[in-house]
């Protein structure tokens, strides 16, 4: 086991190392940091030269140990002597995840000579809470500024006086900002973070589209009047909402570009050097051989794989008799038309079939 565990090691690259890896198994070696120090006589050079490799393992992928030492997982079936030649190491990222593990020795069956090992982790995900936050790029600002102008707390807390003192214009800063934040609280619509939202979209843009989506109703319904006034006003309106989403992205990256900090520049960097994307992945993964025999990751092997995936071999020519008597038909057929084309792929259309 050690041998492959070795050999796999060896193929991996480092930054496909996951964080959490166990290795588990019959190691088949020995030494006194899992064996009970009883067992001295496995403890010679030869031994400890043997699990020298596995010591390296450990130390070069910074492995733990997680079943306690002198735990034994083997009874001899000559001597009845207990021994380690299997163990359980982890990550440390894992450690912080083990539960208990332990040997079972209640739980060996019969006809062997190896104990059970029960490992327990503890791998559940803590849920996060989501918090709201108030939508001020959806608020109505007409409506904000008059619930501003009537609010109670306005009215009454806020003279219409000098300022006289700093003690005085304190008071007067404090009652400003409870009014706002309780005109904040009424007219400010609240939101949670989607991984859908658009964080350019604004109360306008959805003012815009409820206007649009009713003149396209309007111009569907008068579709058999190409004349009526209603397919130029619908037009119209769509042009300006198009417009109208192209400004304000570009007035959303720019306000971002003004206010990068430290952390988000590279992120702003980053989208520069991707270029125009969907937001999918700009490569193609890796793809399995054919035969099995592992994967390819360059673009000329990818290249091979797909040409011949979707450009198979042509097939070879049909062993026919050059004067090869064919049986008549069974019936006459006739060439399909156009129009027959045409009706069934709108009526297939019309269903939704495909």
């Amino acid at each position: 086991m050690l041998t492959q565990l070795t050999a796999k090691l060896n193929r991996e690259q480092p930054d496909n190392v996951a964080l959490h890896t166990l290795w588990i198994g019959d190691f088949n070696r020995h030494h006194p940091l899992w064996d009970e120090p009883r067992n001295a006589h496995l403890f010679e050079d030869r031994y400890l030269d043997a699990a020298q490799p596995l010591l390296d393992a450990l130390s070069d992928h910074d492995m733990e140990m997680l079943l306690p030492a002198g735990a034994p997982t083997l009874q001899a079936s000559n001597s009845k002597n207990f021994t380690r030649p299997d163990n359980v190491f982890g990550t440390q990222e894992l450690r912080n995840a083990v539960v208990s593990c332990s040997v079972k020795a209640d739980l060996r069956p019969p006809l062997t000579d190896h104990f059970p090992i029960e490992l327990h982790l503890d791998l559940s995900i803590p849920a996060t809470t989501t918090q709201t936050k108030y939508n001020f790029r959806m608020t109505d600002w007409d409506t904000f500024r008059k619930a501003l102008e009537h609010a109670e707390l306005t009215r009454r807390s806020i003279p219409d006086t000098p300022v006289l003192s700093i003690v005085d214009f304190n008071k007067r800063l404090q009652d400003i900002t409870n009014a706002i934040q309780q005109t904040v609280q009424q007219e400010v619509p609240e939101t949670k973070p989607s991984k859908y939202a658009k964080r350019w979209w604004t109360k306008d843009l959805e003012k815009r589209r409820t206007a649009v989506q009713r003149l396209n109703r309007q111009s569907y319904t008068l579709r058999e009047s190409p004349s009526h006034p209603v397919h130029t006003e619908y037009k119209a309106a769509r042009n300006r909402y198009i417009d109208a989403i192209r400004a304000t992205k570009k007035e959303h990256w720019e306000t971002w570009l003004e206010s990068a900090s430290s952390q988000t520049v590279w992120t702003i960097g980053r989208y520069i050097q991707m270029g125009a994307t969907d937001g999918g992945q700009a490569c193609i993964p890796d793809l399995k051989k054919p035969d099995g025999t592992g994967t390819v990751s360059g673009n000329v092997e990818k290249s091979k794989i797909l040409y011949d995936a979707f450009f198979p071999p042509e097939c070879p020519p049909p062993d026919i008799p050059p004067n090869h008597q064919h049986p008549p038909p069974l019936f006459p057929t006739r060439p399909v038309t156009n129009a027959q084309i045409h009706d069934t792929s709108i009526r297939k259309s019309e269903t939704g079939e495909k």
